[in-house]
């Protein structure tokens, strides 16, 4: 293939760890002497000072933490030791620390729970943790702080293997497990990228890409990490990961690549979308050109004024700076809102794919606005191939992980008979080549016509709602078959207005949907939908709450008007009063601030807790058994006494 010479230097550097004999060591060597003078580093300290580290300070500390681990573990070598910290400098020292010294890397996320930590451990034979907090764990755990720095360590071998932890959404736990040879296929995957599309890994000006997706996640160890610092390039680092210091960071330090999770894009777009509302008229007039120019909908006449850098420039100085030329989503279904959106501020978004089992395998690369904004993940990166049957996605790559651990013990791959992954994805591959990921094969909802209904595609219609902080669309099980349900969160408390804005918004949404895939139930959670250490919503774990904790989700649709219709007037007054007593005694506020229609936990401030509370009042005062699916639909004082009224009658 013809090469652009200035991008020649990727493609030798690529080539050159071919003919090696590809292991950690190798790919560590390499990208320390080709770039040792460029810096790899930028962080900040407890005071945001500005620190920078070169890529030959880098492999010097590296080995200073391999010795320093060398001393303080107790292990036979080539044993797994468990990583568990968040993403900073010292991560990619202990990482390389851990191989030099001879041991395979286990990477935990920092945010799995110490019980689902001490299951990865059993099941992985981990020796050890390296982490940066305290924690009770089966295995010995070492304070990375705790490390004594001195001299370097020459040893005599590498770590040979590396390991990654997935929790699906199905609730099963495995560790696969990659050998040098695949991470240096994993390199060599990224070998055209530079052809397709230079931005992504130019020359000058300096690339600077922020470091959000954690280093455990195979997204951001493959895609930030591995094949960044490779190259040459370098990394910022945000203390927290919170949204203004994000912004602050990206700004500060003229970040020029930014990848993170949907769930990012989704949060940037609403700030986007909260900025403009806020603007005149006029200005909001000439945004809107201004997207639609970048999204190639109109032409540059059309746009007049509003097609130009410096409205570009002012816009992008209010989000994330001017200096992004290029952003990757990747890990889970994208909004084409989103898209839209991000790509219409002037900032090019590409979607990606990939997965714990199979490293990244294929980018939307296309410099064509119109093609990214189809939310394809593209075409399959070098010496990787595609196939599909019956719907599902199947890989076959050289970078494929070659071992699962089991119980401490080491098992081949689960390929089939052509030595492809099956990856459990549904997709389709047009004619140009061109993936796009439909939703999980597990996830599937059979509709009442018997079509197949992918809950992923089915978010990404909700995803824009600016109230929503997080969701979940998904399949409950009922007598007659499976129910879409749509599961929010929302992190403050809601007024009146918000409320009926909310429901207003998710009904339009919804309308808008084909009626095979309208969602028929809406659930508001009272605390945040449970995730997995790739950051994706447990839907399984939500199916399960809804069955078994009821009390901690709210319908959404409430406020009907209840009827009495057929009941003694004074016995609905005397079981009203009696409610409002109880809910006034539970929740410590006045009767007269209780309405009939009121909303024990939407209007009057209850939580799950409180609420399970005036169940058992109820249930205690009235002498009834409210069953266990009416709890959480019973919500209002109507509600309350007419399900009473029914029950003595």
């Amino acid at each position: 293939m013809e090469q652009d010479p200035k991008m020649q230097i990727f493609f030798d550097e690529a080539n050159r760890l071919l003919e090696t004999k590809r292991t950690f060591k190798d790919i560590f060597d390499i990208q320390i002497e080709t770039w040792k003078k460029r810096t790899i580093f930028i962080f900040e300290d407890e005071k945001n000072r500005p620190h920078k580290v070169s890529y030959a300070e880098f492999g010097s500390l590296s080995k200073k933490y391999g010795y320093a681990l060398n001393k303080k573990l107790n292990a036979p070598k080539g044993s797994f030791i468990a990583l568990k910290m968040n993403n900073s400098p010292k991560w990619a020292y202990v990482f390389w620390g851990l191989l030099i010294a001879g041991y395979s890397p286990i990477m935990i996320n920092p945010i799995t729970l110490t019980s689902d930590t001490n299951r990865l451990l059993k099941e992985s034979g981990a020796k050890a943790v390296i982490n940066d907090k305290e924690e009770e764990l089966l295995v010995p755990s070492i304070d990375v702080n705790s490390l004594e720095l001195s001299e370097e360590l020459n040893p005599e071998s590498f770590g040979e293997k590396i390991a990654f932890c997935t929790s699906g959404t199905t609730g099963k736990s495995r560790i696969f497990v990659y050998s040098s040879e695949n991470i240096v296929h994993q390199i060599y995957a990224a070998y055209i990228m530079p052809e397709t599309t230079k931005t992504i890994m130019y020359q000058k000006p300096e690339v600077r890409l922020i470091t959000i997706v954690p280093f455990s996640h195979i997204f951001g160890f493959v895609a930030v990490l591995l094949w960044f610092t490779f190259f040459g390039r370098c990394l910022v680092f945000t203390k927290t990961i919170n949204p203004d210091e994000i912004v602050r960071m990206c700004q500060k330090y003229k970040v020029s690549h930014i990848f993170s999770v949907p769930l990012f894009w989704d949060r940037v777009a609403k700030s986007i979308r909260n900025t403009l509302s806020l603007e005149s008229e006029g200005k909001q007039k000439l945004i809107a050109k201004t997207i639609a120019f970048n999204n190639g909908e109109i032409s540059r006449t059309e746009a007049g004024f509003a097609g130009s850098k410096i409205v570009r420039n002012k816009l992008q100085k209010k989000i994330l700076g001017n200096k992004v030329v290029y952003c990757i989503a990747g890990g889970s279904a994208l909004s084409k809102d989103t898209l839209h959106l991000i790509n219409g501020v002037g900032y090019p978004l590409y979607n990606g794919y990939g997965m714990t089992e199979i490293g990244i395998t294929s980018v939307e690369l296309s410099p064509s606005v119109i093609q990214r904004n189809k939310a394809s993940v593209g075409k399959p990166l070098y010496d990787i191939e595609y196939k599909l049957k019956n719907g599902e996605l199947l890989v076959k790559s050289p970078q494929i992980h070659s071992e699962i651990l089991v119980d401490g013990n080491l098992e081949k791959a689960i390929l089939d008979e052509e030595g492809y992954f099956h990856t459990g994805d549904i997709a389709s591959i047009d004619e140009d080549g061109y993936t796009y990921i439909k939703g999980k094969l597990k996830d599937v909802v059979i509709g009442s016509n018997g079509e197949n209904i992918y809950p992923d595609e089915i978010e990404t219609k909700f995803a824009d709602i600016d109230l929503i902080d997080d969701l979940s669309v998904l399949g409950i099980p009922t007598k007659e078959g499976e129910k879409l349900a749509l599961v929010i969160y929302i992190s403050h408390r809601l007024e009146k207005e918000e409320i009926k804005k909310l429901e207003n918004q998710i009904a339009d949404a919804n309308a808008r949907l084909p009626v095979a895939m309208q969602v028929q139930e809406f659930y508001l959670s009272t605390s945040p939908l449970p995730t997995n250490a790739s950051m994706k919503v447990m839907r399984y774990q939500i199916i399960d709450d809804l069955k078994n904790r009821p009390e901690g989700f709210v319908k959404l649709g409430h406020g009907e008007i209840v009827s009495f219709e057929g009941f003694d007037k004074k016995d609905i007054k005397d079981i009203s009063e009696h409610i409002i007593d109880i809910v006034s005694d539970v929740l410590g506020i006045e009767k007269k601030d209780i309405a009939p229609n009121s909303h024990v936990i939407l209007d009057l401030g209850g939580d799950s807790f409180t609420y399970m509370s005036i169940i058992a009042s109820i249930e205690s005062e009235f002498e009834i058994k409210i069953p266990t699916e009416m709890i959480g639909r019973l919500n209002t004082i109507n509600e309350f006494t007419l399900f009473i009224l029914k029950q003595k009658n």
